[in-house]
């Protein structure tokens, strides 16, 4: 690999960037000056939406999402990510285990998506006004690693999590351990390998799902889910772990002093936790993690001291069926969690007590009562929307070969309301359809500009 010199992003290259986009765009429409809430440039109408297509030719598909939370695709719509999805065509736990498959780079204007089946991560430059995505030079970038299923964005640092379980990867077929990685954003939304820039193995067979950076201190949280039919053939044996890292300024990735981490079993008193961590979201204005537990149907909640150290605080139990991804409200008063089981979103308050968060409500089944199972979620930058992705209920299939029971439950993107109090939601329509060229792909991930 061949090592460059340290880029830094000063600001007049993103005005350069984005200057030359924006020549070519349209004038807004008169709604676009609309009054309403607004957390930066845009306001309460002008922010969109994405997931991707996860197929044999991946994509990413884009929307723009209007005062009532409903979805109009955005001009050039879907945009091919240069690289291939991954296929689960016998159901195993682990291969759709993971989160944060899209990411956003709200300084920058950026938008970075894992194409797991070819081992790449493309990057595009997010149009302001229209939301459509230009790929940015060089794209799609080498992962690091073999089936990379999860991106994190802190500052000009990118860390990647290569889950290394594509079963048409001969490489995972054979066990061969997943990484941890860390890139280097340039000025112009390349990604490139500096000197100090990491990659860390992982236990073979842990199923790393996230790469998580916090507000609260430059550290990674990682949940290693590591499911059975994953276990390599010989000991040790992985077990459910919540991995810490701290991240240096140069890109250096270091264990934490509690690394190897413990069983997640053993982090609370003997009998609280009984199985493994898969998503989890921070607070980003406190000390507080919140992971789900789905083995258990519940919410476990942590902090952690100067050195990254998580330690557990407590367990609450939730309606919700399998608890799987985690998001908190950008003001820090709202817990959601997505619930593959059940196909529902539960809502949480968080401000009586951080640690301790109360469970408010169980949202109707996303999707109607023949709805399949939710995945990741999302919250809009204004808080007023959550988007919740779900797949088809297509069995097997390949990126060559067809399902063998093909879908009678589309792949969709759902849009969720937030009640005026903050204490239900309401789902807006029963979902978009996502279309695939295979009808075996099965979409995952989404991200919000």
């Amino acid at each position: 690999m061949k090592f460059v010199e340290r880029l830094r992003l000063p600001a007049a290259s993103v005005c350069a960037v984005l200057g030359g986009l924006l020549a070519t765009q349209p004038a807004p429409a008169a709604t676009d000056n609309l009054p309403g809430i607004s957390d930066n440039i845009f306001g309460l109408y002008d922010h969109f939406v994405y997931t991707q297509t996860n197929d044999s030719a991946n994509a990413v598909v884009g929307f723009r999402r209007d005062q009532l939370g409903n979805l109009t695709p955005v001009p050039g719509s879907p945009f091919a990510t240069g690289g291939t999805g991954v296929f689960d065509p016998t159901g195993i736990l682990g291969p759709f285990d993971a989160d944060q498959q899209l990411a956003v780079d709200r300084d920058r204007f950026l938008l970075f998506v894992v194409n797991a089946g070819s081992n790449t991560i493309a990057v595009f430059h997010i149009v302001p006004l229209n939301g459509s995505l230009v790929p940015v030079q060089g794209s799609p970038f080498p992962s690091g690693g073999i089936n990379p299923i999860s991106v994190g964005v802190r500052g000009d640092q990118l860390v990647i999590i290569n889950q290394n379980q594509n079963q048409a990867n001969p490489a995972s077929v054979n066990k061969q351990t997943p990484n941890i990685v860390t890139r280097h954003i340039t000025f112009e939304g390349g990604l490139v390998e500096l000197l100090d820039d990491t990659s860390l193995p992982l236990p073979q067979g842990s199923s790393p799902s996230q790469a998580l950076t916090t507000n609260t201190g430059a550290f990674v949280f990682d949940p290693e889910f590591a499911p059975p039919a994953q276990a390599p053939a010989n000991p040790p044996f992985p077990v459910g772990t919540l991995a810490s890292y701290r991240l240096s300024p140069t890109g250096k990735l270091t264990p934490t002093s509690g690394n190897p981490p413990a069983a997640f079993a053993s982090t609370a008193a003997p009998g609280v936790l009984t199985a493994s961590p898969l998503g989890s979201w921070a607070s980003p204005v406190a000390r507080e993690l919140y992971v789900g537990v789905t083995g258990q149907s519940a919410l476990a909640t942590f902090t952690w001291n100067d050195e990254g150290n998580p330690s557990f605080q407590s367990l609450v139990p939730l309606t919700g069926k399998a608890v799987c991804w985690v998001r908190v409200n950008h003001t820090g008063t709202r817990v959601y969690t997505s619930n593959t089981g059940s196909h529902t979103v539960d809502t949480l308050d968080i401000v009586t007590d951080p640690a301790r968060p109360i469970d408010l409500s169980n949202s109707a089944p996303i999707g109607g009562p023949q709805g399949t199972a939710t995945l990741e979620l999302e919250v809009d930058p204004t808080d007023a929307f959550i988007y919740v992705v779900s797949q088809s209920d297509a069995a097997g299939g390949t990126a060559t070969t067809p399902p063998t029971t093909r879908a009678t439950i589309p792949n969709k993107l759902h849009v969720l309301k937030v009640s005026p109090d903050g204490n239900s939601l309401t789902e807006v329509g029963t979902g978009t359809p996502i279309p695939t060229i295979n009808p075996a792909a099965k979409i995952h991930g989404v991200a919000v500009f």
